[in-house]
């Protein structure tokens, strides 16, 4: 409720000033803090004003006109966010997967995942001179100007070594590292815009990811976590990383082999029921495997998998958080460890300290209980569980 006079305010005060497009990254707060609250305030207004409509003309005509101003509220989030980068687009692609909205708003959202608006090739040519020295004409036996993917923090283009390789190169947009700054300085306005949308307040929740978000602008760590993992599952005969090339790999360059398959909505669309449930499988075994060999992988959207004969390929480690490193007393770690050990007392206090246990309120073991199904039950249970979207959006709600 605290949230409304917010967004009214807004649409009031910014009644004729459209979204505009964002031609490059800006890394000043108010900057993004306006375009922000110039989508907001455009998305409500149009919800809002359908919503008036639809009280004075027949149900069935109102609901028709409510869907198509979500349909274009939902595109016009799309390319605002797209062409913004950043924590912003980050949020928009966390909604495109978590079942927060219906499936044709989760459908229009998911372009963010990997089909943004590039930045241009003079950019990406200078970052290659900046960080290896030279043009990607030259280090490059062939480079193609042409991303085949761009998200919020870069984007990946398809190039070929001298010795014949092919690899994928992610770089990194200029100036990304300022606009995670800024919308950091923005995280309220970021979940006032998602609030239009969810019937949960995510601000703590997001806060804490963003903290995790920043390891993903240093491809270094991400290049070192994603050859950790390509070792670990070499020859693996459903899991499959791909390999970085380490002499080419800098902070905002990442090479790494290229892996020619099906992205997930294409593999899901295509694939019969028994190949959707291999695919599930394989995930949730990727997902506590990796927890149980040290690992935690922060960043699990569909853009991130491939599908090449019969294996999944796993992409993009830079939110990976080693939870099995020496020493490291991390409070998720704790929480992780507690968790495999059985240790409730260990897993409340952890939980508490983030602040998802407030004082009073209901137990670790409560919380579990009423999300375990989701979570752990193809694993707990003799039985077949059908990991279903309604039974999905209950527990992400819960």
């Amino acid at each position: 409720m605290r949230r409304i006079p917010m967004v009214l305010v807004a649409a009031l005060a910014l009644p004729f000033k459209r979204w505009r497009r964002v031609e490059g990254l800006s890394g000043d707060a108010v900057v993004r803090r306006n375009e922000v609250l110039g989508l907001t305030a455009g998305v409500a207004r149009s919800i809002g004003w359908a919503r008036f409509k639809a009280l004075i003309v027949g149900k069935r005509r109102g609901r028709e006109i409510r869907r198509a101003a979500v349909e274009r509220a939902t595109q016009q989030a799309v390319e605002q966010l797209g062409a913004m980068k950043g924590l912003s687009m980050k949020l928009g692609q966390m909604m495109s997967y978590i079942n927060v909205l219906d499936e044709h708003q989760e459908a229009s959202m998911a372009a963010l995942q990997s089909s943004v608006p590039p930045m241009e090739f003079d950019l990406v040519r200078a970052v290659v001179e900046e960080q290896l020295g030279d043009l990607p004409e030259e280090v490059f036996a062939s480079f193609d100007p042409t991303p085949i993917a761009a998200a919020s923090v870069g984007q990946v283009h398809r190039a070929r070594l001298h010795d014949g390789r092919e690899v994928v190169v992610k770089v990194q947009y200029p100036g990304v590292a300022e606009t995670f700054a800024a919308d950091l300085a923005n995280m309220e306005r970021l979940t006032e815009m998602s609030a239009l949308a969810m019937n949960a307040d995510i601000t703590e929740y997001v806060g804490m990811l963003s903290e995790s978000v920043v390891n993903e602008l240093d491809y270094g760590l991400e290049q070192r976590n994603q050859q950790r993992l390509a070792d670990l599952y070499r020859d693996h005969p459903f899991v499959l990383i791909p390999d970085t090339i380490p002499e080419l790999c800098r902070s905002r360059l990442l090479v790494s082999e290229f892996v020619d398959a099906d992205r997930f909505q294409a593999a899901v669309a295509t694939s019969t029921k028994d190949g959707r449930n291999r695919i599930g499988e394989i995930m949730y075994r990727f997902a506590f495997g990796c927890v149980m060999n040290g690992f935690f992988s922060g960043d699990p959207h569909p853009g991130n998998y491939l599908f090449p004969d019969g294996r999944v390929c796993f992409l993009d480690f830079g939110m990976v958080m080693d939870i099995a490193e020496p020493g490291r007393d991390s409070l998720v770690a704790r929480i992780i460890g507690g968790s495999l050990q059985g240790r409730q007392d260990v897993v409340d206090d952890g939980l508490r300290e983030l602040g998802f246990l407030p004082e009073g309120g209901p137990s670790g073991t409560d919380m579990w209980n009423e999300i375990r199904h989701i979570i752990a039950g193809p694993i707990d249970t003799d039985a077949v569980i059908r990991l279903d979207r309604s039974r999905f959006q209950e527990g992400c709600r819960r």
